[in-house]
């Protein structure tokens, strides 16, 4: 259980990383 919310935080946190780099290269 614990593994499969680390593992969602982790993607949440890889698409936050994209949009943050999506919004650097629209600069």
């Amino acid at each position: 259980m614990a593994e499969a919310v680390g593992q969602r935080r982790r993607h949440l946190k890889s698409f936050r990383d994209r949009r943050d780099v999506l919004a650097e290269l629209r600069k």
